[in-house]
């Protein structure tokens, strides 16, 4: 998906300087698959995450389930 892979790649330049690490990738995708999360939703998840100086998988995963939870899918601002 395109728009999925644009997303990935604005987190890799925005929260990572363009070297994120390969696992990364594949952990995003799985999360896209799992949570349903749209594009803007997993931006804002790895903002939220970054600025709460958190930016580890396990954490991310954590605020994910907790979103998911909340039925958070879509960026309704």
């Amino acid at each position: 998906d395109k728009s999925r892979a644009n997303a990935i790649e604005a987190i890799n330049s925005m929260f990572f300087q363009g070297i994120m690490s390969p696992s990364w990738y594949s952990d995003i995708d799985l999360w896209f698959k799992k949570y349903g999360f749209d594009e803007q939703v997993m931006i804002s998840l790895f903002d939220y995450c970054f600025n709460k100086s958190a930016l580890h998988k396990n954490y991310v995963k954590t605020v994910a389930d907790a979103w998911n939870k909340n039925n958070i899918k879509t960026d309704s601002r």
